[in-house]
């Protein structure tokens, strides 16, 4: 790009969109109240597409689709200003019942080498309006930036990873959070205020968003594909709360970018908390079906790696891996009940969502599996659970079809085989979930698990 012909200018698209460009070069667009194809210096990559843009507006990530729950309605963008090496916008929205109304003032400056966007989000609550808010356990509810990295994660099998890392930069203190797909505590409820950074790097352009106002905020990475949700607590004690109107919350942060060099820099100087505990952690291998890897077989491919995790139904209940306690020395997935309890052990990860051939349509589907039990009393069950595409969210499980098989505890070390199966599945599924169950108390195994896929 010709350095003397380089100037900041807009284009008006249609309707409410616009395109920024320095000189002749799109830096970004805003499309539906959210930006693409954005970059973070001249020439440099674009690290947003349009597939997963970042909002211009306020949601809560709880049911983030649905009108009264984020403020796409009605969407207008204001130009204020435009100059050399400067463009300053407006852009504005609602819930779909006008009672809460997102306003976000950018500027977006250019210094030689980069481009600088400085972002104050307001959310008004009318004074005759309401929110309900839904908890949220692992970031803020009240979100007001969600980014996505272009290319950190894509459906295409065997895709290039970028961004395989993330830095969390609070003072002196730096934390570096590995991609993995296990939902760890460095993760979640990452506190930032003012100063503080959050980053993907180990790329030629890598993101960096900084805290510019004083209120905390709370950011979390997702686990399945490493964009960062960015917003203020609300809910406490896992409830729901009613925010009633007036009611305002500003927020003011700032997005650009860092070389590869300074970026590798900071990773030098950064601490990791993953620990030891990844040679616990179970994956999902094809043809492996006790256990025999873990996570920490992975640790330089982890984003291609999914785990088996455990959710217990109860405080007290524990699930963990155990070597050479099944048939034959095989490993074993334990489920411990010291009080009556409904408990999972399931691997989430199966399908084209997750960069995985697609299912074929009109196919059935089989989980089998072996199980024994210790001192117990209640039901072992193997499910599967289905989405297919155009049956809602995905992230709501009532969108789901489940085929269970259950089996009452013998109270015996015997193992015991135990297998559900499908019907015929038309249309086909876009992922499938595996779930092996203990409802009841004492302490049960599964090994010897094996999926199987049989076309018509």
């Amino acid at each position: 790009m010709n350095q003397s012909a380089s100037h900041l200018h807009f284009q008006q698209i249609e309707g409410h969109q616009i395109a920024v460009f320095d000189g002749e070069e799109c830096i970004f667009r805003v499309e539906d109240g959210a930006v693409t194809f954005l970059r973070l210096r001249p020439n440099g990559q674009t690290v947003l597409g349009r597939e997963v843009p970042m909002p211009l507006y306020w949601w809560q990530y709880a049911n983030h689709e649905a009108s009264e729950q984020n403020c796409s309605s009605r969407i207008e963008l204001t130009v204020l200003s435009e100059a050399n090496d400067m463009i300053r916008f407006t852009c504005t929205g609602e819930n779909a019942s006008g009672q809460v109304k997102s306003i976000y003032r950018v500027s977006v400056a250019r210094s030689q080498n980069a481009y600088f966007f400085e972002i104050e989000a307001e959310l008004f609550i009318a004074a005759a309006g309401s929110w309900l808010v839904t908890p949220n356990s692992s970031h803020g509810e009240l979100e007001f930036c969600n980014f996505w990295p272009k290319g950190s994660f894509s459906t295409q099998t065997n895709s290039e990873k970028k961004y395989q890392t993330c830095l969390v930069q609070r003072g002196d203190d730096i934390l570096s959070v590995p991609h993995h797909h296990l939902e760890t505590s460095d993760k979640n409820n990452i506190l930032l205020q003012c100063g503080d950074k959050l980053a993907w790097v180990l790329e030629e352009d890598n993101p960096v968003i900084e805290i510019l106002s004083e209120d905390m905020v709370e950011a979390g990475i997702c686990a399945y594909m490493w964009d960062v949700h960015f917003g203020y607590k609300i809910c406490t004690a896992g409830q729901p709360v009613t925010l009633e109107g007036p009611r305002q919350f500003v927020v003011k942060f700032l997005l650009s970018g860092w070389p590869r060099l300074p970026a590798a820099n900071w990773l030098a100087n950064a601490r990791c908390i993953l620990g030891d505990f990844v040679d616990n952690v179970p994956v999902w291998c094809p043809g492996d079906s006790c256990f025999v890897r873990t996570m920490a077989d992975y640790l330089d491919g982890q984003t291609s790696i999914w785990p088996w995790q455990f959710s217990g139904g109860h405080p007290a209940a524990a699930g963990r891996l155990e070597r050479n306690t099944g048939p034959g020395w095989r490993h074993v997935l334990q489920i411990n009940h010291p009080v009556a309890a409904d408990s999972i052990w399931q691997f989430t990860a199966l399908g084209s969502a997750f960069g995985q051939p697609a299912f074929p349509n009109k196919a059935r589907y089989r989980l089998g599996v072996r199980f024994s039990t210790e001192s117990a009393q209640g039901n072992i069950s193997v499910s599967l659970r289905l989405h297919r595409a155009g049956q809602g969210s995905v992230f709501d499980l009532k969108n789901y079809a489940t085929f269970t098989r259950s089996q009452t505890c013998a109270d015996t070390e015997y193992w015991t085989a135990l297998t559900v199966e499908t019907p015929l599945v038309s249309p086909a599924p876009d992922r499938i979930h595996l779930l092996l169950e203990f409802s009841g108390k004492g302490r049960c195994r599964f090994t010897d698990v094996r999926f199987v896929m049989e076309r018509l």
